[in-house]
């Protein structure tokens, strides 16, 4: 067996073990602690990179009041208002901005586009309180985003067709950042969500790619992401993982190029944790686009080990306080 094929295996280990009948003990942090926003701003203004379509620039300090036009199965789309407005999700707690996350749903029930967070729904328990901590914890900004309707033939013709495998209901371990190649898997594939831009999702006519290429629109402007793989030829096997850090900072590859920051958010991978960029490197150094290309569900994502990852019954960790 080679030796890229063990790592989805491990993960699916270390997920499927931590994910028993009964959750193991959770020691979070109540939602407004202090190390808990600490840690959310860190993941919204580092890798999870949540400016880049909230933010009224895509840059890391720019109010999350809505922002960019996005593209999904359905048409234009308008990133949201997320600060605790009236134009925003004022009244909102902290287990909605987690359910939010995790199944693309306001707490009315109605849906949003399951495409702009994708790869959210399977952060871990840590990361999302993390996240919600820290967007309730935004200042109020007023800024009214209009809010695209989907009608009932669209969301039973298109809609139809729309895998729709975001129910996690039950506790999301952790992956230990001493799993490093493991770990680096899980930024990728849910914090910082290469996947989004840069897998291809299967078709009934073709395998999907597993970060070997797709693209992404902005405001109308529709952008091939590149293959990001470890092939020498057509990725970035090339490559060295200090090369690949350094370029996750500045957004200049080895041969001097630089990126549009606008569409790889580099500015804000430049805040993550250096530990993070390095495990992101290491994985990337053995990801390779043709990996489990049967494991590459309709929305691009790989399944970690080509296995279903247990759900149990969640309490209500994450009420309000």
């Amino acid at each position: 067996m080679r030796k890229a094929a063990l790592f989805p295996i491990t993960v699916a280990i270390l997920l499927t073990t931590s994910c028993g009948r009964v959750p193991p003990p959770l020691e979070l942090a109540a939602p407004n602690h202090a190390a808990s926003v600490e840690q959310g701003r860190g993941l919204v203004q580092g890798l999870a990179a949540c400016g880049l379509c909230h933010g009224g620039d895509p840059v890391p300090n720019s109010p999350l009041a809505g922002g960019r036009t996005l593209t999904d199965h359905y048409g234009e789309i308008k990133a949201p208002n997320i600060t605790q407005s009236r134009t925003g999700n004022k009244g909102w707690g902290v287990s909605d901005i987690i359910g939010a996350l995790r199944s693309a749903k306001r707490p009315s029930g109605e849906e949003f586009s399951s495409t702009a967070h994708r790869g959210f729904e399977w952060l871990s328990d840590e990361s999302a309180l993390a996240i919600a901590s820290y967007v309730r914890s935004l200042s109020p900004v007023e800024n009214h985003v209009e809010r695209r309707s989907v009608g009932f033939i669209d969301r039973n013709t298109t809609g139809f067709f729309v895998a729709s495998s975001r129910l996690v209901q039950g506790y999301v371990p952790a992956i230990s950042k001493e799993n490093k190649i493991e770990y680096g898997q899980y930024l990728v594939d849910h914090v910082a969500r290469c996947t989004y831009c840069h897998s291809t999702p299967a078709t009934l006519l073709s395998d999907g790619r597993y970060l070997g290429g797709g693209s992404v629109t902005f405001d109308g402007d529709k952008r091939d992401a590149p293959n990001i793989s470890n092939s020498e030829i057509e990725g970035i096997g090339s490559w060295s993982e200090e090369q690949i850090v350094s370029y996750l900072r500045t957004g200049i590859t080895p041969d001097g190029r630089e990126s549009d920051s606008h569409y790889c958010p580099t500015e804000f991978y430049a805040q993550a944790d250096p530990g993070d960029l390095a495990a992101i490197s290491a994985f990337l150094k053995q990801a390779t686009a043709q990996q489990g290309e049967s494991e590459i569900k309709d929305d691009g994502i790989r399944k970690i080990g080509g296995a279903k990852k247990d759900r149990v019954k969640r309490s209500d960790q994450f009420k309000d306080r």
